[in-house]
């Protein structure tokens, strides 16, 4: 468990805007809205690369606490700023503070799909984490079906670095996972 010392020597993040969203800490008020990623099974099959299930409100509260820790583990909501609806979620996980790199992961809520919207939430993250935390790697693990998420990582720069092979099963069939990275000096702001 982190100590007060400990988790404040590690930056937080406040609340980081582009030209239509912002992103922010996860705070309990937000638990109702992201319920709906964690009850979609469509969307957990993609996002979640481990169990593939559905959350009960008291599961995925239990869950997004264990990811929230503040110090090695991240949620951060996705808004939109003309209205501050809730559009998905954001994680930064098994933070490194000392090699400066972590895992990212995005989930959009269903009717947030196709605006955008995770695009410029993952340019904004990976700003912030390059350029204000001094980060030197990010890097995620997307299903190698997930055609989606493979083209945006690729957009945004990300390179193949990896496959575990027949690693999940999903609907009766064996799927890859892939890892992909992005290091400090590939990023730029397009």
């Amino acid at each position: 468990m982190a100590t007060a010392s400990n988790h404040q020597s590690h930056p937080q993040p406040s609340i980081w805007r582009s030209s239509r969203l912002s992103l922010s800490p996860l705070q309990q008020s937000d638990l109702p809205f992201l319920q709906a990623v964690f009850s979609d099974s469509p969307t957990l099959r993609f996002y979640l690369p481990t169990l593939w299930r559905t959350f009960t409100p008291e599961q995925t509260a239990a869950l997004l606490a264990d990811w929230n820790n503040g110090e090695s583990d991240m949620v951060l909501t996705i808004r939109q700023l003309s209205d501050q609806r809730i559009l998905g979620l954001l994680n930064i996980d098994e933070i490194d503070w000392t090699a400066r790199n972590a895992e990212i992961g995005l989930a959009l809520l269903t009717d947030a799909r196709g605006y955008g919207y995770a695009e410029e939430a993952l340019r904004l993250l990976i700003n912030y984490l390059f350029n204000e935390w001094g980060f030197h790697r990010v890097y995620a693990r997307i299903q190698a079906d997930n055609q989606p998420s493979l083209h945006l990582f690729s957009k945004l720069g990300f390179k193949p670095e990896g496959r575990l092979r027949e690693q999940l099963r999903r609907q009766g069939q064996m799927v890859d996972l892939t890892f992909w990275g992005l290091l400090e000096n590939e990023w730029t702001l397009t």
